[in-house]
């Protein structure tokens, strides 16, 4: 029975069924509700697609970024690191560089020739004598000892036959014509001369006067029962008096003279003058020199005898005839152009 049915009932085409769905479909797009539906549901969807996007964005963006957030920490700490190992790095050049001057110095002084070393050994001597030379002239106020200073130092460069000093030997030869030009007074040997004086003093002979004979008027003074106590008094004063004072006749001299054993100071005053007169000719103070010298003259004609005092008299009165304030020249010229000098 069930299978009669089923025969029974019609059977669906496929062609008729597509050609009612278009037919449907083709009422639906003639439906104006629908195309409302349509503009109304179709923006909405684009934005909510879009809104989907950007969050999609945003998220990835800050996926992206998040490890950048302690980037400045990073930077910071990287470029004290950076300094730092710059700094090291200009330490270790500045050592290079050292090590380096150090190596070619070695290499230079190595690579010396004879010629080179004989050339630096003469110019250290020749600049101990140009220094010896200054000394002499500016201290020692020796002239004489400066311009020999001043020889040496230029037969030294002519052994040398060094075009390059030729300036320096030109320079010698100047300040050599200055010392020439100065006064031919020889104070070194003055202040030897002053100085043998010195030592000589205590062999000068010393004028001696006559013992004090009998005093008539001390004597009745004394033995006088009558004078009163004030006179005993002054009579004992007046004797000690003339126990320290002789009394001599001497036309050129004054008649008052020490007594022998009061020479010491004799000595010392004369030792005082003299000494004196040789600081003065050291300084070139002829004022000084001169009124010094004149001092010790006085004090030998008056309280000294013998042929020793007139031997140093004579001496004396040479020094004191002679002019000593010289003016030195500046002869450091040389001194300094050979301190600039680079052989």
């Amino acid at each position: 029975m069930d299978n009669n049915t089923s025969s029974t009932e019609p059977t669906e085409n496929p062609e008729i069924d597509k050609s009612a769905k278009n037919t449907r479909w083709q009422q639906t797009l003639r439906n104006p509700l629908w195309w409302l539906v349509f503009v109304l549901t179709v923006p909405g969807l684009v934005a909510i697609w879009l809104i989907w996007q950007q969050q999609q964005l945003l998220i990835t963006q800050n996926d992206q970024l998040s490890p950048l957030v302690p980037l400045p920490n990073q930077v910071a700490a990287a470029t004290s690191a950076h300094k730092k190992l710059q700094q090291q790095v200009n330490e270790q050049q500045q050592m290079l560089d050292k090590q380096a001057a150090t190596i070619r110095d070695l290499e230079q002084r190595e690579r010396l020739s004879d010629r080179e070393i004989r050339l630096r050994w003469t110019l250290s001597e020749i600049d101990y004598l140009l220094q010896l030379a200054n000394q002499r002239s500016m201290l020692a106020k020796d002239v004489a000892g400066a311009r020999q200073a001043l020889t040496l130092a230029d037969d030294k460069l002519q052994t040398l036959d060094d075009y390059r000093l030729q300036p320096l030997r030109e320079q010698i030869a100047e300040e050599k014509l200055a010392l020439d030009a100065v006064s031919k007074a020889d104070i070194a040997g003055m202040s030897a001369d002053i100085q043998s004086v010195i030592q000589g003093i205590d062999r000068l002979q010393v004028v001696k006067g006559p013992k004090p004979g009998w005093d008539p008027v001390a004597e009745t003074a004394a033995n006088s029962q009558v004078a009163s106590s004030w006179r005993q008094a002054a009579s004992e004063i007046w004797q000690q008096l003339r126990s320290l004072v002789v009394i001599r006749q001497q036309d050129d001299a004054p008649a008052a003279v020490l007594m022998p054993e009061q020479r010491y100071f004799l000595y010392q005053n004369l030792r005082l003058q003299l000494e004196t007169a040789r600081f003065a000719l050291l300084s070139g103070k002829q004022n000084v020199f001169e009124s010094s010298l004149q001092s010790s003259i006085d004090w030998l004609a008056q309280y000294f005898t013998g042929d020793q005092r007139d031997a140093v008299l004579a001496s004396l009165q040479t020094m004191k005839s002679k002019s000593i304030a010289v003016q030195i020249p500046d002869i450091s010229g040389s001194l300094r152009w050979l301190e600039e000098f680079q052989p």
